[in-house]
């Protein structure tokens, strides 16, 4: 059997380096190099993974404060592309969370 894995994809390098940053302050050394992965990349498409492979997805919208807000505001075409790409990952039981903020865009917040 596979070990559990958490990924994280960031399309902002700063926002993996920060993530990179936390988890080594807060998790052992063992733990973040064998069981963590950190994907400077969109979220669309998604990772190649087998179908219904994973348990939980979670997407957090947005731009990262202090960043270039028109260079990394969040797509809504992405965003849809990679969610059905999600859903097709997700296992029998599995969870998809989804953080939006307000003023990330009109189009995104009516979808």
């Amino acid at each position: 059997a596979t070990s559990p894995k958490l990924r994280c994809i960031d399309i902002q390098q700063r926002a993996c380096e920060n993530t990179k940053s936390l988890l080594e302050q807060n998790f052992p050394p063992e733990i973040v190099q064998n069981h963590i992965e950190i994907l400077h990349a969109s979220h669309a498409p998604m990772p190649s993974l087998p179908r219904e492979s994973v348990g939980l997805i979670c997407y957090n919208l947005g731009y990262l404060p202090g960043a270039d807000k028109e260079a990394f505001q969040t797509q809504m075409m992405t965003t849809l592309f990679s969610l059905a790409d999600a859903a097709l990952l997700i296992r029998p039981g599995g969870l998809l969370s989804v953080m939006s903020y307000p003023g990330n865009g009109w189009e995104e917040h009516c979808q």
